[in-house]
């Protein structure tokens, strides 16, 4: 029978799991190095209609510097924003994309506020998508299950 001990050190930039082995007294070290590298977000095509005021124009200036942020958190907030403007699907379509998790999920939480054709059809092929974690397939279609209309066939 073997004993096994494991200690946890953490570090700012490394994980260091110490396993040692208590019968055969071998001890082994592994290292992981965190990612710490600030990854930019490579910027999302936004049309914007013909009608946009310049004021409009300078606020959809900040959102799209948001979305692009380096910090996950400001792009969440930027894609919960876009979520409430007309027109800015795109930019859930391209959120789906990012590298951090909770991003994604924001972005199939705002696409399910949407309702529109292209938000629902964003919808079904992040559930269809094999490649993408199973609670953000999971989460579209619980949402896509809540909004069916009576008359729609399962």
């Amino acid at each position: 029978m073997f004993l096994h001990q494991f200690d946890v050190y953490l570090s700012m930039n490394s994980l260091t799991l110490l396993i040692f082995t208590g019968f055969l007294g071998v001890a082994q070290v592994h290292s992981v190095r965190r990612d710490t590298s600030t990854k930019s977000v490579p910027a999302p095509v936004l049309e914007l209609p013909d009608r946009t005021s310049d004021d409009d124009r300078r606020s959809l200036t900040v959102l799209r510097q948001a979305i692009q942020s380096k910090d996950p958190l400001t792009r969440i907030i930027a894609v919960q924003a876009a979520s409430k403007i007309t027109g800015l699907e795109s930019w859930l379509a391209y959120a789906l994309g990012d590298p951090e998790h909770d991003v994604r999920l924001a972005a199939v939480e705002s696409l399910a506020l949407r309702l529109s054709p292209r938000a629902l059809r964003l919808l079904r092929s992040v559930r269809e998508d094999t490649h993408e974690d199973l609670d953000i397939r999971a989460l579209a279609a619980a949402l896509l299950l809540q909004t069916r209309t009576p008359t729609e066939a399962p």
